[in-house]
């Protein structure tokens, strides 16, 4: 009887020591997520005690490290019918309102080869967007390019 006694107790001092502990580390939690470092926040806290919220609570709110995403640069063509320019992903010429692209596509020698960039690509003639030369179909609007 005196070994379920000792078992027992030791079962009681584990769930005190683990709740103090999930205390602790809550406490850690709450502080670190005004820093941005909540699971920082949370180890110190369950380690250290008040020792750990006292260096999370000092230290420097994390800044965001995420890099803002750029939208890819479309090139502007002329336009078939009045030459003036399009910008690229337009259906339909804002000047002369052909379609350009959808049903009435324009062939593929209506853009000029000066559409190049730096990589030696050329801008499709249904999407405008920037494909290989040898491109036979276009990875972006799947149009048949040869």
């Amino acid at each position: 009887m005196r070994d379920s006694e000792g078992v027992g107790i030791c079962l009681v001092v584990i769930l005190v020591v683990a709740a103090a502990v999930a205390f602790k580390g809550g406490i850690g939690y709450l502080i670190g997520r005004s820093k941005g470092r909540p699971g920082l926040g949370f180890v110190l806290g369950a380690l250290l005690g008040i020792i750990g919220w006292i260096i999370i609570a000092c230290m420097s709110a994390e800044q965001s490290q995420t890099i803002p995403m750029r939208r890819p640069v479309r090139p502007s063509f002329p336009c078939p019918s009045c030459h003036r320019p399009v910008a690229g992903g337009l259906g339909q010429c804002p000047h002369c309102n052909l379609r350009i692209g959808g049903e009435a596509r324009m062939g593929p020698g209506a853009i000029p080869p000066s559409f190049e960039d730096a990589e030696g690509r050329v801008a499709c003639p249904y999407c405008a967007e920037m494909v290989l030369p040898a491109a036979r179909i276009c990875r972006w609007c799947s149009s048949h390019l040869a």
